[in-house]
């Protein structure tokens, strides 16, 4: 735009200045109590709590009082502030926006707590990270604020002949998606005289106060953050959600991303409220295309495929690899996870189908028929070591070093990840595994160096199931040899049932309750954003409901979203 410069100077700093106090005082809530985001109003607006309240009825939406059996369940606790991680950030502006940028991705890197990077009490913020948001909040409103794009036609239509009232539109009509929730009379007044405040001094055009206004909503806090209220933020007694607040508990939980319009109308006249209406939505939503990134953000931390997806070995010991090969292996693996999804499937099925995906290149590398495919398609598998999960290179190569395999890294992946068995870290100064130039297999190197009783009792839990999967080299390729030494792929499980390769171990793993009880876990964890205490009642219910279900995981994300868990908060440190 011919005045951009001029914009930078009038408003970039004013507006990050006054933000600032608005994001401390939502900082200082990330131990639980959220009473109030009021603390700042952006510069030249004034003050009187315009930006001060967030949601609930009091800004249209219905009140949750009445949610069947919401308030009287068990409840899973408390959850602090939840700032938007990378990929709901991308998400979220690409559907407000239809942009194809992805700003986060240059964001410093998201903590995790619990095995998930939403989180919430891992969702720090720094002054650079806001730095950063802002950087990206100027990117993203100047493409949209261009008037021949089509994201403008969409956000900030305006057919009058007077622009006043298309920029208190833009404003409530673009607020009530940005912030997921309607904006009061007193933030709408504000935030129209943010968009407006050039138009005096700089004589702005619509599409500049748009460009402003846009700018102020993604630097906003309410943008920020997913923010819900309690009216005591001391109390521990559980309430129920306002209705935009579960709104935006649901979507980020399918879609790592903001409601649509459909949710935002539901949570507008109370339907989302009831059992009905809030189970109809989770099928909508389950259904649409963007319920990929479940798979995406859950399967990629739950099974490591992000660790797969960067994995590079040393192509001299490991030839054959390449990145398009890596990119299949992931991609097969969120591939047999979606299928999970799909209502006919259970968890077990994860580790015993005998069906996969496979293309070309992959087959090759595994040793399988050709499917005659370039692309994955799924394909039925004959019996061997390459059905089910463990089989599958995506999660063999991300528990591997770059120049070879890692039986423990793969014995604790599967305690942790697939048990929920911590693993606790190893005691100070223990001797290191020899190298792989040492005489023997890496088998036969380790069973020695644990010969030790101090570093027995941790690796006897998790070493088992690394030995049965030393059959696969560091990338997931089928071998018989450990350097010159014959693998030997039986193992003695912790619980001293006997195994004589992958095949056998999986089918002991999906009968095994442990998993079931773990995948509950691991889903109401994402699900929530916080972690689970085990012996929680509400953790233990949703255990056995799922059990119950036949482990199938679309039934466990109807479980969850029912449940008083999802549906409830409170305060309280």
């Amino acid at each position: 735009m011919k005045s951009a410069a001029r914009l930078a100077v009038s408003r970039k700093t004013p507006l990050l200045v006054a933000w600032l106090p608005v994001g401390a005082a939502l900082l200082a809530t990330l131990a639980g109590c959220v009473s109030g985001v009021s603390g700042g109003t952006p510069s030249g607006v004034a003050a009187g709590g315009a930006l001060g309240s967030a949601g609930g009825s009091s800004a249209g939406g219905a009140s949750n009082a009445g949610a069947a059996g919401a308030s009287a369940a068990p409840d899973l606790g408390s959850v602090v502030l939840h700032r938007l991680n990378r990929a709901e950030y991308n998400n979220t502006v690409r559907d407000l926006l239809g942009t194809s940028l992805t700003p986060a991705d240059a964001f410093p890197p998201d903590g995790a707590s619990a095995g998930f990077d939403n989180n919430a009490s891992a969702l720090t913020l720094s002054t650079t990270s806001l730095r950063q948001m802002e950087a990206a909040a100027e990117t993203l409103a100047a493409e949209a604020a261009d008037p021949s794009s089509e994201a403008f036609k969409r956000i900030a239509p305006c057919t009058g002949s007077s622009v006043q009232p298309c920029v208190e539109q833009f404003v409530r009509n673009f607020g009530l998606r940005a912030w997921r929730r309607p904006l009061n009379e007193a933030e709408v007044t504000a935030m129209v005289a943010v968009a407006g405040s050039g138009l005096e001094k700089f004589q702005e055009t619509y599409a500049q106060q748009v460009e402003r206004g846009l700018l102020a909503f993604l630097i906003s806090p309410h943008f920020l953050f997913r923010v819900e209220l309690d009216a005591n933020p001391l109390s521990t007694v559980s309430h129920p959600l306002e209705a935009y607040e579960l709104a935006s508990r649901l979507s980020y939980f399918v879609w790592s991303s903001t409601p649509d319009d459909a949710l935002l109308a539901a949570a507008k006249d109370g339907s989302l409220l009831s059992d009905a209406g809030l189970a109809a939505q989770l099928e909508r939503l389950l259904a649409d295309p963007r319920a990929q990134a479940f798979s995406e953000n859950f399967a990629g931390q739950w099974l490591q495929l992000r660790a797969a997806a960067t994995f590079a070995p040393d192509t001299q010991l490991f030839p054959s690899w390449s990145t398009a090969l890596r990119d299949d292996m992931v991609k097969q693996t969120k591939l047999a996870f979606a299928d999970l999804l799909d209502g006919t499937s259970s968890l077990g099925d994860l580790f015993l189908s005998d069906s996969g995906y496979l293309n070309d290149r992959l087959a090759t590398f595994y040793g399988l028929p050709l499917p005659g495919s370039s692309e994955l398609k799924k394909v039925r598998l004959p019996v061997g070591s390459r059905r089910g999960l463990l089989g599958q290179g995506a999660v063999l190569s991300a528990q591997s070093l770059p120049v070879r395999t890692s039986i423990v890294h793969r014995g604790q992946f599967i305690q942790e990840h697939l048990f929920c068995a911590p693993v606790p870290p190893p005691p100070a100064n223990i001797p290191t595994l020899p190298p792989s130039t040492a005489t023997g297999s890496q088998r036969q190197r380790l069973e020695v160096h644990v010969s030790s009783p101090v570093c027995a009792a941790c690796h006897n839990a998790m070493d088992p199931y690394g030995f049965v999967l030393e059959q696969f080299d560091a990338i997931g390729a089928t071998r018989t040899l450990d350097g010159e030494v014959p693998i030997d792929t039986s193992a003695k499980l912790p619980d001293g049932t006997q195994v004589a390769n992958v095949q056998e171990l999986q089918a002991v793993m999906a009968a095994d309750p442990r998993i079931a009880n773990c995948f509950a876990r691991q889903i109401a964890t994402y699900a929530l954003g916080r972690s689970l205490d085990t012996d929680d009642a509400s953790l233990l219910a949703l255990q056995g409901a799922f059990v119950k279900s036949g482990q199938h995981v679309d039934q466990a994300m109807r479980q969850i979203v029912m449940s008083a868990a999802f549906r409830t908060r409170h305060g309280g440190l």
